[in-house]
């Protein structure tokens, strides 16, 4: 519309009242702009998430492989659920991490979201170590019957400290050997 063509006010017209300052702001549900990540002091790329972070996310993880357990065993009588539940699949182990990443973010109180390259990387060493110890569990006791419940709790407590313990490495690991210096900066 040009400038002529817009209506004049009257003097007695009154502007239009300003928006409601005490409303609250409705944050869109998805984000279009990035966020800013800022780098660690003294490299050259942002600090890794917090032990607690990680936990967190492993402990959701954990949480969404119940009911898709429970789906899966629905599906393949031969197996029994404690059985679905210690043995995941790695790609869902991974999808998982993605999916849990933003809650893990809130409930942690983290200040940057996890990009998903590291997520996937955290998820990758957690499912590491928790199929390491689940390995040696089943070595060291000449086979787990999937009908046997002690074993299995056995079983699923050495993968559950195996994997937490694949998260809580995460963060050391991660700015030992993936965060460059920056130049001119001392170990």
């Amino acid at each position: 519309m040009s400038r002529e063509n817009r209506r004049k006010r009257e003097p007695g017209d009154a502007a239009p009242p300003p928006p409601d300052t005490d409303a609250p702001v409705r944050r869109p549900l998805l984000r279009r702009e990035q966020e800013r990540i800022e780098n660690a002091p003294g490299y050259a790329s942002p600090a890794p998430w917090s032990v607690r972070g990680t936990l967190t996310l492993f402990g959701l993880m954990v949480l969404i492989n119940l009911p898709v357990a429970a789906v899966a065993w629905r599906l393949d009588n031969s197996i029994t659920y404690w059985e679905a539940a210690v043995s995941p699949s790695v790609f869902l182990y991974l999808l998982y991490a993605l999916l849990a990443m933003p809650w893990a973010r809130r409930l942690a109180g983290e200040q940057r979201s996890m990009r998903p390259l590291e997520t996937i990387s955290t998820a990758a060493m957690s499912y590491l170590l928790y199929y390491l110890a689940a390995t040696a569990v089943v070595r060291g006791t000449g086979g787990v019957d999937p009908h046997n419940a002690g074993q299995l709790g056995v079983l699923s407590i050495a993968a559950l400290a195996g994997g937490a313990a694949g998260a809580a490495l995460y963060p050391y690991v991660y700015r030992r050997f993936w965060m460059p210096r920056l130049p001119g900066t001392r170990r």
